[in-house]
């Protein structure tokens, strides 16, 4: 990108992610450089991570330190789990550009973790590694499953080295997708690089975190209902995850078990089951009994929450098949294949509008734009419209280019006197 073109952009209100340099010191073998602005931003918000994590562990065990000897201001996690600024720019450069590379003609899919593993569970190698864009290319293969990651430290000069195949640590960059890379420290997406963007994610948000998923908790429920515990958002997160990687395009809807909702339908579901099956939702009920139990380390559970994903992922390839798949709340399966009426052109439908939540929006919390006005193609418009007739529901809805959207009615207020039909979008950044 051209000075001129970067300049152009910046007046146009996009921050540009990268501008062209000359290849720097072979100690980065990077060929760009990242807007310093961004980097500077990015260390601001890391240490800042950094603070709040330490802060929640002294509150979440606020008499551990002291009963193992150690000082009051000790730290969880130390200034060792984050780079220096001038590392952390080569850390996140490095990664991008390899990002768009292929391996024996495959994209790259991998992370990185910087720091080493606290769980010993690092490969270490007897010779380190440069840090360089070719050794990432050459390892992203090993670790593309992004259960691993490929472990990177600063030396005893203080330049960067890959020591070998490393474990969770609090600070990892994982490559989603050709250029499009988050930064993690512990719990928090902090930024998204995505092309010629490079922004921070606002705090805090995470896909799991998001209010949408009170849908999910019972009228009646006396107790806060909490997303993290609640294995069949952990298997709808496995689907949403699974659906983005096909980047063929999806839509799953969840909706209540009471039949209103087929009056929406173009027609009959293709692919009916019988009876809507229950293979996801028996395994749930048998985590939640497990859980209720106290048995929160067996090989059962294990193996049950295991054999979940397998059935989270089987699900996820249904949404192949045009038209969208139907499950309820307790995640039957009643079929795929469904399509949905489409309201004629100039219907009071089109004048409604919608809230939009976007984690890389930092202004107000969402923005209020007409329905009709939406540059969505027919896979979110009717999936919007559904929701619009049927207030219950939900529609996740995976773009062909890897973006993943859900859409919900939601009420608020005292009494609930305000209400909108309301899309969180940019899933796939907050949900990994």
């Amino acid at each position: 990108m051209s000075e001129e073109t970067s300049k152009d952009r910046s007046q146009d209100g996009v921050q540009p992610a990268l501008r062209s340099s000359a290849l720097i010191q072979p100690r980065s073998a990077v060929g760009f450089t990242l807007d310093s602005s961004f980097l500077d931003a990015l260390w601001d918000r890391l240490q800042e991570e950094r603070r709040k994590s330490n802060q929640r562990d002294r509150q979440r065990r606020p008499d551990f330190w002291g009963r193992h000897g150690l000082d009051a201001p000790y730290e969880a996690y130390g200034s060792d789990t984050l780079p220096d600024r001038a590392n952390l720019e080569l850390l996140v450069e490095a990664a991008f550009w390899a990002s768009l590379q292929h391996e024996e003609g495959r994209p790259l899919k991998f992370m990185i973790n910087y720091g080493l593993s606290s769980a010993g569970t690092d490969l270490k190698f007897r010779i380190a590694k440069p840090y360089t864009v070719r050794s990432l290319v050459k390892l992203g293969a090993a670790v593309g499953n992004q259960i691993l990651g490929i472990g990177v430290t600063q030396d005893s000069t203080g330049e960067l080295c890959i020591y070998g195949i490393g474990g969770y640590t609090p600070l990892t960059i994982t490559v989603l997708d050709p250029g499009q890379l988050i930064v993690k420290y512990v719990a928090e997406n902090v930024a998204a690089i995505t092309g010629d963007n490079s922004l921070l994610i606002r705090s805090p948000h995470s896909a799991v975190l998001s209010p949408f998923w009170r849908k999910f908790a019972l009228k009646d429920e006396t107790v806060e209902f909490s997303a993290w515990s609640d294995p069949r958002v952990k298997a709808l997160l496995t689907v949403l995850r699974t659906m983005q990687r096909f980047h063929h395009g999806g839509m799953l809807v969840v909706v209540r078990d009471c039949e209103g909702w087929r009056d929406s339908l173009g027609g009959s579901i293709p692919y009916e089951a019988e009876q809507p099956s229950t293979a996801l939702s028996d395994l749930i009920a048998r985590v939640n009994d497990l859980h209720a139990n106290g048995i929160l380390q067996s090989e059962e559970l294990g193996f049950t929450e295991s054999y979940l994903d397998t059935l989270a992922e089987a699900l996820a390839s249904l949404t192949s098949v045009d038209g969208a798949v139907l499950v309820t709340y307790d995640l039957k399966i009643v079929g795929f294949g469904a399509k949905f009426k489409v309201p004629p052109a100039g219907s009071a439908t089109e004048q409604l509008s919608i809230l939009i939540h976007d984690p890389l929006e930092h202004g107000e919390s969402a923005s209020q734009r007409a329905l009709d006005e939406c540059d969505w193609g027919m896979r979110h418009q009717s999936a919007a419209r559904f929701v619009l007739a049927n207030h219950e529901a939900m529609a996740f809805v995976a773009s062909q280019d890897g973006t993943v959207t859900v859409f919900v009615w939601e009420e608020w207020g005292d009494s609930n006197q305000y209400s909108s039909l309301v899309a969180y979008t940019r899933l796939e950044l907050t949900m990994f």
